[in-house]
């Protein structure tokens, strides 16, 4: 690093690399440093992670073992079971319908002998 970077502004450098956020230490490296271009940033920080990672391994996060649980979508199951039943009912009172219509024509058919 070319000019020392004030305490807070390293803290915060330093939790993001612990936290496996390279991109965002970089964000950080180059707010605290204006004239600093992105490859001086992320030389930067790659001199400042490989450094810490020799000296205190044990604090980073190890962001593969964190498993994000995959999100159950349940509501699209729940439109599908209520058009379902939506069609399910349509039918039968389609039916029922038909029943009735069918009754009446047969109660005004006139019946021949």
């Amino acid at each position: 690093m070319s000019a020392p970077l004030p305490e807070n502004q390293l803290a915060q450098i330093r939790t993001a690399l612990f936290e496996g956020q390279q991109i965002y230490a970089i964000k950080l490296y180059r707010e605290a440093m204006p004239g600093a271009g992105l490859a001086e940033a992320k030389k930067a920080i790659e001199e400042l992670e490989q450094e810490m990672r020799r000296t205190e391994p044990e604090k980073f996060v190890d962001v593969d073992s964190q498993q994000t649980p995959t999100p159950r979508y349940r509501w699209p199951w729940f439109v599908l079971a209520a058009f379902l039943l939506a069609i399910l009912l349509a039918i039968a009172w389609m039916r029922h319908e038909v029943q009735r219509v069918r009754e009446i024509r047969d109660a005004n058919t006139p019946r021949t002998n």
